[in-house]
């Protein structure tokens, strides 16, 4: 029986996504709590360089301003990482015919990277949300368009 060209492999689709998901998961001090760390110095690095100068951004102290930046750069930047080296490490080790050879069209390919990608991305600004912000003070005012932009931020 064929398959319809209109439908989606959904099941080779999960699969993908799902082991894009363990990889991560596999190695999370170095996919979510590094970039964390790695937060929280930026926020403390700026905070403490520009404590003495008293610099404010309309009504903003300076930190509440530039936390929200370095969430987006830490968004931008882990769910990318993930794809990339995702492809690159599966290139290298010379298992990327396994994903190459599956029954799955090249939108289902790159869907299921970019899922995986983007939940990164998700679960990294959750944690900078959750440890980071309270400190400083800064709570979303709306969460939902907080989190489309994080969806449309690690796609």
């Amino acid at each position: 029986m064929r398959r319809s060209n209109s439908s989606l492999n959904m099941l080779g689709l999960y699969t993908l996504t799902r082991r894009e998901q363990k990889r991560f998961t596999a190695v999370w001090t170095q996919t979510i709590l590094a970039p964390l760390v790695s937060a929280a110095l930026f926020l403390t690095v700026f905070s403490f360089v520009l404590a003495d100068r008293e610099v404010e951004i309309g009504a903003l102290d300076y930190t509440l301003f530039v936390a929200p930046g370095i969430l987006t750069m830490t968004i931008i930047q882990h769910s990318f990482a993930n794809t990339s080296s995702s492809i690159l490490i599966s290139k290298v080790q010379g298992n990327i015919v396994d994903t190459l050879v599956t029954p799955l069209r090249p939108i289902e390919v790159v869907m299921g990277y970019m899922i995986g990608g983007m939940s990164r991305g998700v679960i990294v600004s959750v944690s900078i949300m959750i440890v980071i912000f309270p400190f400083i003070g800064l709570y979303p005012q709306n969460p939902v368009v907080l989190f489309i932009f994080i969806l449309l931020a690690s796609s």
